[in-house]
């Protein structure tokens, strides 16, 4: 009996350092261009999955601006599909340059134009909220943006929680600057829908 004791304390002893052991060991993590970026998260209690990285080029300077990872529940290559969904999405922006304030609005406007086209008015109020967050960064900088069904699009400037953006309409416009069928980069499209691993 006193052995049958012995054995059941050892596996619970060897349970319980096992588990230790997973929960301090590192999360798996994915890399481009020197960034890394964990392979899922929890996010709103939900976990999410890194579905693909895609770096933002500079290209009349040739300079890379930042690294970007996106994360859904379930991983997809169908971006007319992760748009539709209304299930957590997340991007993630690592910053690898220095780049202005004004220099991100700018880029903040053209690419909401060009996916809104002539229903940009309708917006106005969501982006300028979007913008007046905005601020300058720097190398290890990041801006995060998770969407979170019914509600919208949740912000944060180097890790700092700026607010929510409501509408899902907008959330989806959101995410159209990368996925769209006109994107800001067609290769970073590629990269955040796991096509360049």
């Amino acid at each position: 009996m006193r052995f049958e004791k012995m054995v059941s304390r050892g596996r619970g002893i060897l349970a319980l350092t096992m588990f230790i052991a997973l929960m301090s060991a590192p999360a798996l993590a994915s890399e481009l261009d020197g960034v890394r970026f964990d392979d899922q998260k929890m996010i709103k209690g939900r976990t999410v999955v890194l579905n693909g990285l895609g770096c933002r080029d500079e290209v009349l300077h040739n300079v890379k601006v930042y690294v970007a990872g996106l994360y859904l529940e379930s991983k997809s290559g169908n971006p007319r599909r992760i748009l539709r969904n209304k299930t957590f999405k997340h991007l993630e922006l690592k910053f690898i340059s220095k780049v202005r304030q004004y220099s991100i609005n700018n880029a903040w406007r053209d690419g909401f134009k060009r996916q809104a086209g002539e229903d940009l008015p309708k917006f106005s109020k969501q982006i300028d909220r979007l913008m007046n967050w905005t601020t300058s960064v720097g190398s290890g900088d990041s801006y995060s943006f998770t969407y979170i069904p019914q509600k919208g699009l949740e912000v944060r400037v180097k890790g700092e929680l700026k607010g929510t953006i409501e509408g899902d309409e907008f959330a989806q416009l959101f995410f159209s600057i990368w996925l769209s069928d006109e994107p800001v980069n067609m290769r970073m499209k590629a990269g955040l829908l796991g096509r360049n691993s």
